[in-house]
């Protein structure tokens, strides 16, 4: 991350995944947790109305940002989002989270 508070956005994604995922639930299996861990990035792109992100999901601000790239760009990320796995969007970041085959 670029900026000096770029740690604290990803302490405080942790923090939220913590207190509301893992502090909370107990998983029997890996193959459980990675469903939850979908179910969770999922909720969290597309309902999680953060401040720093101008009081907008991160799913808003991410369409936001494809909507200003070139066309050839925004193929890329559609491709790159099938081959490398699933995309967290962040502030600031892309996290990954390995999908099984």
């Amino acid at each position: 991350m670029r900026e000096p508070e770029g740690n604290g956005c990803a302490e405080r994604f942790i923090r939220v995944l913590k207190e509301n995922l893992l502090w909370v639930r107990r998983f029997d299996t890996v193959e459980e947790l990675r469903l939850a861990l979908q179910a969770f990035r999922q909720a969290y792109n597309q309902t999680r109305i953060i401040e720093r992100l101008g009081y907008q999901t991160p799913a808003q601000v991410r369409g936001n940002q494809l909507g200003r790239m070139p066309m050839a760009a925004q193929a890329q990320c559609r491709v790159s989002k099938l081959w490398t796995g699933a995309v967290l969007f962040l502030p600031m970041r892309w996290w990954r989270l390995p999908i099984s085959s």
